[in-house]
């Protein structure tokens, strides 16, 4: 038992390293590509305590600070767990599941907005200073949204689900600061007796994911937050059908899992300027706002492994239209997009029949 655990400990941390750093590469690359279609585009910025313009060649600039910036954004924050990894058999009543993932979640419009704007801003901002509401500011502004509402990042997340009933799991999910709750149910080839011969293959479920979290820019970023004072916090609800083709019986050997997944988000957020002008010199006014919309998403999974122990990379792909968020200067900015969930899964399984495992 001891070497097992020694072994699964190995295997996880081996996996999450490698994986750590082919993410990073992904996402670098990934976003020089959408840089390379942006060169064209400039930014003006502008302080009424320094009344000089700076324009610069953004490819050439973010080519230097984007793996700092990424690095700074990814590893201080986390998106709602979007990681697809279950198969359409649930956990038996009885039995405990564990499992840790490593995720990334490359968001097609937090890559556009995400730009020089933000860092730019951050740096130059002085904190006595009052500040116009100029184009740099509404670009650190439109980035700051699209970026909370679906971020560039990627980390680890851990998960225990629990066999409560006959066709029934509960889980738990954390992810940094984003908790998940979730439960499933089997309508497709469930067994209320483990047959060790079954030859039923394909099995189906459907389940229901409720996730929250609030958000505050991380220190590096700090100064804008304070500037605008932006405050954010969602709600998920992820409602996955999954089905999968077993690896011999009781998926002795893993599954091939596929499904879609329908997504309801809520999203409240608000505006609490300090000291910023508009370009006729009216300080603007606190904003509040909510905004509803849906999402939906098509995932591939497959379980590799024996009995008690499975490695299952994944990949889900969404596309949502996010709807149109007012800024802080009463402009608006409309948002939609697809965005990218790769991961990889080691899970421990069975617990309620471990030792008939051996």
């Amino acid at each position: 038992m001891g070497n097992i655990w020694q072994n699964s400990c190995i295997i996880l941390v081996t996996e999450l390293t490698t994986l750590h750093v082919l993410f990073i590469l992904f996402i670098e690359f990934w976003f020089g590509l959408v840089l390379q279609r942006r060169s064209s585009e400039r930014f003006f910025f502008a302080q009424t305590s320094q009344s000089n313009y700076s324009d610069f060649d953004l490819t050439c600039h973010m080519r230097s600070i984007y793996p700092l910036l990424f690095l700074a954004l990814a590893l201080t924050n986390c998106s709602v767990p979007k990681v697809m990894n279950q198969s359409g058999r649930v956990t038996q009543k009885g039995q405990i599941t564990v499992g840790g993932s490593y995720m990334a979640n490359v968001s097609q419009e937090s890559a556009v907005y995400m730009t020089d704007a933000i860092k730019r801003f951050s740096e130059g901002y002085n904190g006595g200073d009052t500040a116009v509401f100029s184009e740099s500011l509404a670009d650190a502004n439109t980035a700051l949204v699209a970026y909370t509402i679906d971020p560039l990042a990627f980390g680890p997340q851990f998960y225990l689900r629990v066999g409560v009933w006959d066709r029934l799991e509960l889980g738990y999910t954390r992810s940094r600061s984003t908790n998940m709750f979730s439960l499933h149910g089997q309508f497709l080839g469930y067994e209320k007796e483990r047959q060790e011969n079954s030859d039923i293959r394909w099995s189906g479920s459907a389940g229901l994911q409720y996730s929250w979290r609030s958000f505050s820019l991380p220190d590096y970023f700090g100064n804008i937050q304070s500037r605008l004072g932006y405050g954010f916090s969602r709600r998920d609800f992820l409602i996955p059908a999954t089905f999968s083709y077993s690896f011999g019986p009781n998926e002795e050997f893993g599954a091939l899992g596929f499904g879609a997944v329908f997504g309801i988000h809520a999203i409240d957020y608000d505006f609490k300027p300090e000291k910023v002008f508009n370009g006729n010199g009216v300080e603007l006014r606190p904003i509040s706002h909510q905004n509803r919309f849906n999402s939906i998403g098509f995932f591939v999974n497959m379980k590799l492994g024996y009995k008690f122990i499975y490695l299952i990379p994944s990949m889900s792909v969404y596309y949502q239209n996010y709807g149109t968020y007012p800024l802080a200067n009463g402009n608006n900015v409309t948002l939609k997009g697809y965005t990218f969930v790769p991961g990889i899964s080691l899970q421990l399984s069975s617990f309620g029949d471990w030792n008939k495992s051996f």
